[in-house]
């Protein structure tokens, strides 16, 4: 591999096998810390130097293929194969062929809406006609973060989550505890119904006793007589817990008696059928979690159970936000400081911070940024910052972000957070966002 002009394709320097093993494995996903760092300083190197690479996998004559840098919204580098004209192109077993084949199908995934809201009732249980197969939600145990359709619990948490303004945080709601913030989703839940004329209200169920002594199957067994021909009855539970497993959740954990205390037994939440959880690659991010599970008759007819149940990640057991990393999570935080500086220096505005839960429909397609910040006055969203935690930098990863982020942009102007650096540097990553967002803002107003 050669670092070479764009004019006359010069040779300014021969890359080493050390640096091309770097460069492959670094495409292949399988690169060790050193071959990251040393892959990054060389698209450092071909960005800043208005050069290309030229591939070894082909050679025709004098012409290679060929690869440049480019930076991308989210201001960080990548990879672009250049395949117009008459490029030559990779050949099929080169890292950056697959390159190009993930771009594509990136670009593919991301060319409709997946995390939309859904129609009709609030109701997850659909009636089967005699013969027909159960509906499953597809997955397995775990939602990962890939361009997959979200069960059809995740998207209804949502909706809920959104009428709540769960996802919003704003100064003064602070000192507000998770028992107000649960008394939100039940009141959010007074403008819904599982079926025609059946308000979801009465069978949505935040309290842990209420599971306990039973009383979640017993209301729900009750409400049956009131659901219309074709509806499966049906009720929701939603809890906050620290962990999840396939077979559902502990509600509490028990304890042995001492001699001033009674002995207080476990109390779990299982369930008959897929528990679903988000992960990252293949490691599931950690609780707190909301986890919300429907609660109906099963098709076997062994009586009313917990049938399905989604675990939400949230920022913690006294602030239900959703996030869907540990990553955002720790984000979070951070951007609450962001928001109380541009309450102190722009008190004009009303400042929240919003964790949107479904995609936005822009002229380039559908996005779903992880954080936005807002400044209203009179009603009216005048700033929008929209605030991104990036968690990877393999390739796989990024080509989503380098369709999303253009599209990003047009909501209103684009920060990213490395949330690699939050081990070493969290407050440094948040100060310095907080700072461009800041230089932003006193160029607009």
């Amino acid at each position: 591999m050669r670092l070479v002009t764009k004019t006359r394709q010069t040779v300014r320097r021969s890359l080493s096998d050390t640096q091309r093993t770097a460069i492959l494995a670094f495409e292949n996903e399988k690169a060790t810390p050193q071959q990251t760092a040393m892959t990054k300083g060389i698209m450092r190197d071909v960005h800043d130097g208005g050069l290309w690479l030229q591939c070894d996998c082909r050679k025709e004559g004098m012409r290679r293929p060929l690869v440049t840098v480019v930076k991308n919204p989210g201001n960080f580098l990548s990879w672009k194969i250049w395949t117009k004209g008459n490029r030559l192109a990779h050949a099929q077993t080169c890292a950056f062929h697959r390159r190009h084949v993930r771009q594509q199908l990136a670009k593919e995934a991301w060319s409709k809406a997946r995390k939309t809201r859904p129609e009709g009732f609030f109701a997850v249980l659909k009636s089967q006609s005699k013969g027909a197969k159960p509906h499953r939600d597809s997955g397995g145990s775990r939602v990962t973060g890939e361009r997959t359709r979200l069960p059809a619990l995740a998207r209804q948490l949502a909706v809920l989550i959104e009428a709540a303004k769960l996802n919003v945080w704003w100064p003064d709601g602070e000192t507000e505890s998770r028992y107000d913030q649960f008394h939100r989703l039940e009141e959010a839940a007074e403008g819904y119904e599982v079926a025609q004329a059946v308000s979801l209200a009465p069978l949505l169920f935040t309290k842990v006793s209420a599971w306990e002594k039973f009383a979640v199957h017993a209301k729900v067994r009750a409400a049956t007589a009131g659901f219309p021909k074709g509806h499966r009855p049906q009720g929701f539970i939603c809890f906050c817990t620290s962990n999840v497993d396939s077979d559902g959740t502990y509600l509490r954990h028990g304890r042995d008696a001492t001699e001033d205390k009674e002995a207080v037994p476990p109390l779990r939440a299982d369930c008959a059928g897929t528990v679903t959880w988000p992960s990252i690659g293949r490691n599931a991010v950690p609780g707190p979690y909301l986890f919300f599970g429907v609660v109906g008759l099963s098709q076997k007819k062994r009586g009313y159970e917990l049938l399905k149940a989604y675990a939400q990640p949230v920022v913690g057991w006294d602030r239900l936000v959703p996030v869907d990393s540990h990553y955002e999570r720790r984000a979070f935080g951070s951007l609450k400081i962001t928001v109380g500086r541009l309450m102190r220096q722009y008190p004009q505005f009303t400042w929240l911070l919003h964790k949107p839960v479904f995609e936005t429909i822009t002229k380039l397609g559908p996005c779903l940024p992880d954080f936005e910040i807002i400044g209203y006055q009179g009603g009216k969203a005048n700033h929008r910052f929209i605030v991104e935690v990036m968690d990877f930098d393999r390739p796989s990863y990024l080509a989503g972000k380098e369709i999303t982020h253009p599209r990003m942009e047009l909501l209103g102007p684009l920060f990213t957070m490395d949330g690699q650096k939050f081990d070493d540097d969290l407050s440094g990553e948040g100060k310095r966002v907080s700072e461009a967002i800041l230089s932003h803002l006193r160029q607009a107003v």
